[in-house]
């Protein structure tokens, strides 16, 4: 039987969840990692989504972290928008990049806060690597037969260091799906933003990756 696993990067109030639970129809069958820095999301998380009764018999993990690249801080920065009238930060555009990456004023209603980060290249092969596959020119994969992962990242402009990780690592070969929201247009040279987003598009392709790009 093959091990059905959805890694939601930036899961926030529950959206994208809901979305892919009935495109993939969640069961049982599935293990459920749900990731979302804000700590301000937490009591929705676990209320709305995991503890909910449509939700039974899902195996929800959840990890209250910031996805980043290798080698990151085990703490950092993350800036967290907050929209007029509302008393929290909870809206969907907050981001762990630096400032200097972004466009002019891109933070002027963010607050910023301490948040603990998660390798993301790690946690995949953790859930993976009991399903190696050995090609004849001696080259490891995963067995995606046995092993069937869907990934969404929704991470705010974080996605292009996280995605490079995933091809150098060769983990993107545990990945059957790949869901992405690029944010090129947050950065200050958006122009290369855009010639980044090809090149990771046919290095995923290579990597035999159906993607799926979000706007």
């Amino acid at each position: 039987m093959t091990k059905n696993v959805f890694i939601d990067c930036g899961t926030n109030n529950g959206g994208g969840f809901r979305h892919f639970k009935d495109r993939y129809k969640f069961d049982s069958t599935w293990d459920v990692y749900l990731i979302e820095p804000n700590p301000y999301l937490r009591e929705t998380i676990k209320k709305d989504i995991i503890e909910s009764k449509e939700n039974k018999g899902i195996k929800f993990f959840f990890e209250e972290k910031a996805v980043c690249k290798i080698g990151s801080p085990e703490e950092i920065d993350i800036h967290l928008e907050k929209t007029d009238g509302d008393q929290l930060p909870t809206a969907e555009g907050s981001t762990i990049l630096e400032s200097s990456l972004l466009k002019e004023d891109s933070l002027k209603n963010f607050v910023t806060c301490k948040v603990k980060t998660l390798d993301l290249c790690k946690l995949i092969y953790k859930i993976a690597s009991p399903y190696p596959e050995t090609l004849t020119d001696g080259t490891v994969r995963f067995d995606r037969k046995k092993i069937n992962i869907v990934l969404k990242l929704d991470i705010e402009g974080a996605e292009y260091e996280v995605i490079y990780d995933l091809l150098r690592t060769n983990i993107a070969s545990a990945v059957t799906d790949l869901h992405v929201e690029f944010h090129g247009w947050r950065f200050k040279d958006e122009n290369a933003k855009i010639q980044e987003e090809v090149y990771l598009t046919g290095m995923l392709f290579q990597k035999r990756v159906n993607l799926f790009n979000h706007y």
